[in-house]
């Protein structure tokens, strides 16, 4: 802690009730214990002659899970103390940012805890002293001592490493990232200063104010606290203030050289990271754990952020059935006595290899794939919404003993058991063990909901054997990680090439087709075609089929594909029919957020009749065709030259087609289908039967195409072109611009003009 306690030549300016208040108060204190950290300081209050106590306690386990499970990890006892363990604890005091206001004009502060990077919690505002006269001015820094309110000692059994004082407040990113680092001044008396720190910078600039490091080299193998000079500062003013006051149990610490702390390499070759992100290292400290610790910077910056891992280095040799036999020929001090096998695992599931590194998850049998070779650093694509499942598979080569105590070749297959743990998971990850006994299977499901991402989950297999009534020493396979990129659902799509892309053309009387082909990236999604919304309906006696699904495949446009048809016989009145019509894939809704209807993407395609002409049927001929559409055989043969004879059956040439009558182009926009009808001698119903776009009530466009039938006994002998005279010039030029003949609106019938 801090306190304003005297300095070393005892020059407290106070006397009396005052000296004990003010020269004695712990403006800082930080205890921990086993599994707690609690921090404060104490406030002067007129009506005591001592302090009392503003703090506020953090359990580790209650705290935090994942500081309470690093913790765990140290120990076969799985205990969450902090007892024998090395810790990084962090402080950041600044000003609460609201609260009830404290007497005589004191600042109300808040203290936010981390143990070993990770937030433990953050106090509530605690009102600081009012009366700071002689603070900063006569302090001791009390290493591993406290000096509670009735002024008695305490001091705690431990070992110290480092001790930094910052001013300024320092964020996580700032505690993460030099917490494994060491602190060197450049120069004698220089300071490593990060900021310039105002009184409105303070939150986001922070100077090193002193800095210890107690794995200095002393005599012996620890040195007394007070024995120790801060490494920083060493001169100036500031340095005589700074005076260390424990002397009873409180020692330094070793440098060490385990292989958990960084202070020391534990390895002889550091390979370094290679590009897909694996650390290569040769240990030579023997078995046991080594810590390595990466530092990860965005290309381009300067910012540095370390990830420290532990790495369990076991004494193992691969035999010949591939299975890795622990401490083989009986090592000496070997940790798994009896324990003759390390435990395999590997992880299953449905995919699709989509590169060398790379594969696309699709749902399937759990057990169909080996993802050996996609594990981390290589990656599994899965989408937003759709379930991923795979099946972890844990097995153990433990042998049976015989009667002599010795191992059979006999797997011991009844108290041999298998379990698994896992890291850190994804929200939502769910684990279900399926079975128990060697080999054992855990289910893992997972549903990605949000945006993209990329996550890995690490899984590791863990054996237990019963021998007799003890149980035999555990150990760990190697872990498996699997990396989930995780894709948003795409929408589906058409494949152009393999859709009706032109207008589709189709003829009275024939079968026609036209196909329509739609996937979508997601092989775990499925892909129905059916009608747009606000399209044109199909024809009456049109069909869309259901759709033939394509199971999940790569190499092609798409993972999942359906292909649907369009089959069309056109009936005899549909001769002239020109509509688009619009089709829409449409894929399964996700199940993130209550799931919702999905994506749909539109196709529109033209169709088209072609008029005035006929497919003939088996067994027709042109006497059977007339009587379809109310004309005659003479007349129907006399529009189709290439028809030899009359009683020639046009369908044994491959389903030849006919005119059914003349194509005729209109020439003027005052034409009705009633007056056309009656010129040509056709009924209107005739008439309409042989267009199907035709209006009866408007006047037909110019160029307009009309399918027509002419009876040359009922039809106007002559038109009217044929005895219309124009004796005004004016009116004869525009009726040639306009490609009409007919007197314009106003003028006059000509003479004779019927």
């Amino acid at each position: 802690g801090v306190s304003t306690g005297e300095d070393l030549g005892g020059s407290c300016p106070f006397t009396g009730a005052e000296r004990v208040r003010r020269c004695g108060i712990s403006a800082l204190s930080i205890k921990v214990n086993r599994t707690t950290v609690t921090v404060g300081h104490e406030v002067d209050e007129a009506a005591s002659p001592y302090f009392s106590r503003a703090e506020e306690s953090f359990d580790v386990c209650s705290s935090s899970a994942e500081v309470c499970e690093r913790l765990r990890a140290y120990d076969a006892a799985a205990s969450g103390s902090m007892t024998g363990k090395w810790v990084h604890l962090a402080v950041v005091r600044t000003p609460a940012p609201s609260g009830a206001a404290c007497a005589g004009g004191a600042t109300s502060l808040q203290y936010t805890v981390y143990l070993n990077g990770v937030r433990l919690g953050v106090t509530a505002g605690m009102c600081g002293t009012a009366n700071r006269a002689g603070f900063a001015s006569h302090g001791a820094l009390l290493f591993g001592a406290y000096k509670p309110g009735g002024n008695g000692s305490a001091y705690a059994v431990a070992s110290l490493s480092e001790w930094r004082f910052w001013h300024g407040a320092r964020s996580a990113s700032q505690i993460t990232g030099s917490m494994v680092s060491r602190i060197r001044p450049a120069s004698e008396g220089e300071a490593p200063v990060e900021g310039v720190v105002t009184s409105t910078t303070y939150l986001s600039s922070s100077v090193l104010m002193a800095l210890w490091d107690f794995t200095v080299a002393c005599e012996g193998d620890a040195c007394a606290v007070s024995r120790v000079d801060p490494l920083y500062p060493t001169g100036g003013a500031f340095r005589p203030l700074l005076a260390a006051a424990a002397t009873e149990a409180v020692v330094t610490a070793e440098t060490d050289s385990s292989g958990v702390m960084f202070w020391e390499a534990a390895a002889d070759a550091m390979e370094g990271i290679d590009p897909m992100g694996r650390v290569t290292m040769l240990p030579d400290k023997g078995a046991g754990l080594y810590q390595v610790t990466v530092y990860i910077s965005r290309r381009g910056t300067s910012g540095r952020v370390p990830v420290d891992f532990i790495v369990n280095v076991v004494h193992a040799e691969r035999d010949a059935e591939g299975m890795y036999r622990l401490c083989p020929g009986g090592l000496m001090g070997c940790p798994y006595g009896g324990n003759q096998f390390m435990p395999s695992l590997k992880v299953m599931g449905d995919v699709l290899m989509a590169g060398e590194c790379s594969a696309i998850y699709r749902p399937g049998p759990a057990l169909s794939s080996d993802l050996g070779d996609f594990l981390y650093p290589c990656s599994v694509t899965a989408y937003t919404g759709f379930e991923m499942k795979l099946t972890a598979i844990g097995d153990d080569a433990q042998k049976a003993l015989g009667p002599d105590g010795a191992p059979t070749m006999v797997r011991d297959g009844d108290d041999t058991l298998v379990g698994f743990a896992a890291g850190r998971a994804p929200e939502g990850m769910r684990f279900r063990a399926l079975q128990a006994r060697a080999p054992a299977r855990l289910e893992v499901a997972w549903t990605p909901c949000g945006r993209d991402g990329d996550k890995t989950v690490c899984l590791e297999a863990r054996d237990y054997h019963l021998n007799h009534s003890a149980v035999l020493p555990s150990a760990s396979s190697p872990l498996a990680c699997v990396r989930v990129v995780v894709r948003e659902d795409p929408p589906p799509f058409f494949v152009e090439e393999m859709s009706q892309a032109e207008a589709a053309v189709f003829t009275i009387g024939r079968t026609g087709r036209m196909p329509l082909h739609a996937a979508d990236d997601n092989c775990a999604d499925e892909v129905e075609i059916g009608m747009a919304d606000g399209s044109e309906p199909l024809p009456v006696d049109a069909a869309l089929s259901k759709g033939v699904k394509h199971p999940p495949a790569v190499g092609r446009r798409g993972c999942v594909a359906t292909t649907s048809e369009v089959t069309w016989t056109p009936s005899f009145k549909h001769g002239g029919y020109n509509k688009e019509l619009c089709f829409a894939a449409r894929d399964r809704p996700g199940a993130c957020d209550g799931g919702g209807v999905g994506h749909a993407v539109r196709h529109c395609v033209q169709v088209v009749v072609r008029r005035c002409v006929y497919a003939v049927q088996a067994q027709q001929q042109l006497q059977h065709v007339a009587g379809i559409y109310g004309t005659d055989w003479m007349r129907l043969w006399s529009v189709n030259p290439q028809v030899l004879h009359p009683d020639y059956v046009p369908y044994v040439e491959s389903g030849q087609t006919v005119m059914i009558g003349h194509l005729m182009t209109m020439d003027s926009r005052r034409e009705t289908a009633a007056g056309l009808a009656k010129r040509m001698g056709m009924g209107m119903d005739q008439l309409k039967d042989l267009n199907f776009d035709l209006e009866m009530v408007r006047p037909l466009a110019l160029g307009q195409e009309v399918c027509v039938v002419p009876d040359s006994c009922k039809g106007m002998a002559k038109t009217i072109q044929g005895t219309l005279t124009y004796e005004d010039p004016k009116a004869l030029a525009e009726g040639v611009a306009d490609r009409n003949f007919l007197p314009q609106s106003g003028v006059p019938e000509m003479p004779g003009a019927k």
